[in-house]
């Protein structure tokens, strides 16, 4: 099913606020990194984001990641450690 533009909207802004802080957003850095004062329509688009499977909420915390943005990291990682490997057999 394709995503709303706000949805669309909503994610990227999650993805460009991981990227610059490396940690994922509050609702509240979202909104206002969106410039929009209801944090729950924030809420709302994060929810459809979450039952499509694009966002996760991280556990104990009020912060959400999205999917892209986790594979990505984890992809990096993987980089990272194939090339510290290779470095350590020579």
């Amino acid at each position: 099913m394709p995503v709303s533009f706000k949805n669309q909207a909503i994610e990227d802004t999650m993805i460009s606020l991981c990227d610059k802080h490396l940690c994922p957003p509050t609702v509240r850095q979202i909104a206002a990194a969106m410039g929009l004062k209801s944090h729950n329509a924030v809420m709302n688009h994060i929810k459809v984001l979450v039952r499509e499977g694009r966002v996760e909420q991280l556990e104990e915390t009020r912060s959400y990641m999205p999917v892209a943005w986790k594979d990505k990291v984890r992809n990096a990682l993987l980089v990272g450690e194939s090339c510290l490997a290779e470095a350590s057999d020579h």
